[in-house]
C-alpha cells in the first residue's frame, strides 16, 4: 500500500506480510525480520521479498493507494511499530 500524506506529499510504503504490515522505504529499509537478519546482519542479500514485491507492484500498478492528512502519519507509523 502506498500512502501519501496532504499537504507534503510525504509518501510512506507498507507490504502486509503473513501476521503484519512492515514498513519499506524503497531500495533501502524492510521492517521485517528476514530483512534484519539476511541483509543487516549476516549480509547474504540485499533485499527482502517485500521490497520485491513493492518494486514489482509499483511495474504493474497493482498497489493500493490512501491519501491521508499529514497530521494522521505519526497515528499510522505507531500502529505499525505496535505490531512489532
Amino acid at each position: 500500500t502506498k500512502y501519501i500524506y496532504k499537504p507534503s506529499k510525504r509518501i510512506l510504503w507498507t507490504a502486509l506480510g503473513i501476521e503484519k504490515e512492515h514498513i519499506i522505504y524503497p531500495k533501502i529499509y524492510c521492517s521485517c525480520r528476514d530483512f534484519y537478519k539476511e541483509v543487516v546482519i549476516n549480509k547474504n542479500r540485499d533485499i527482502c521479498k517485500h521490497m520485491i514485491a513493492q518494486v514489482i507492484s509499483v511495474a504493474l500498478n497493482t498497489f493500493d493507494y490512501v491519501e491521508l492528512e499529514d497530521k494522521e502519519f505519526e497515528i499510522r507509523v505507531e500502529e505499525l511499530k505496535s505490531e512489532f
